[in-house]
């Protein structure tokens, strides 16, 4: 199946950006401490090292919603590919006047794909949260740091739960194509 493959993509993607995401806002968060030391030591802090720093609040918010979007958008295809699969699982059941085995089956599946989805999508959700009460100063920047590592590092475990339960309704999308007569069988989606 090239669900696995579409799934490693879209994983590399979002963590990507998440990861760049990331590194600029460590660098202007880090930078500006290293700045504020500097000053409260006496020494001399020159106003372009303050702006180069704090122009970085631009691309970090920016590449913060295109990470915000693709891990998204990675776990909606998970939840929508198990739908789909689920379906046509169901109509060749259905048709072929199979019995409940397969459609229990894929109902399991879906139900644990469900979790760690929703859970991705929170943990995302909540470290873009933060970021925004971070920028109109509701909450500290360093609580941001710690919500987003929290948001970044749960996708982790997450996508890889994803890759477990893909794999395994993989194998079922198989034993289904195998019982319809072999590789040439095509089921539409």
């Amino acid at each position: 199946m090239k669900m696995k493959r579409i799934f490693l993509f879209l994983c590399a993607v979002s963590i990507a950006a998440m990861l760049y995401t990331f590194a600029l806002g460590w660098r202007r968060h880090h930078g500006l401490a290293a700045l504020e030391e500097r000053r409260a030591a006496g020494g001399q802090v020159y106003l372009d090292e303050v702006e180069a720093l704090s122009s970085l609040i631009g691309p970090h918010f920016v590449w913060a919603i295109l990470a915000g979007i693709s891990v998204c958008l990675t776990h909606s295809v998970v939840l929508t590919y198990f739908l789909g699969t689920g379906k046509a699982i169901q109509e060749q059941t259905e048709l072929q006047n199979w019995s409940e085995e397969f459609n229990i089956a894929r109902r399991k599946l879906m139900g644990r794909a469900v979790v760690p989805a929703v859970v991705g999508i929170l943990a995302i959700a909540g470290a873009a949260f933060a970021g925004g009460f971070a920028l109109i100063r509701t909450i500290s920047p360093e609580t941001h740091l710690v919500l987003s590592s929290l948001g970044v590092l749960a996708q982790f475990p997450v996508f890889a739960r994803e890759y477990a339960i893909i794999h395994e309704n993989g194998k079922l999308m198989d034993k289904i194509i195998e019982r319809l007569g072999g590789e040439n069988i095509r089921i539409a989606l």
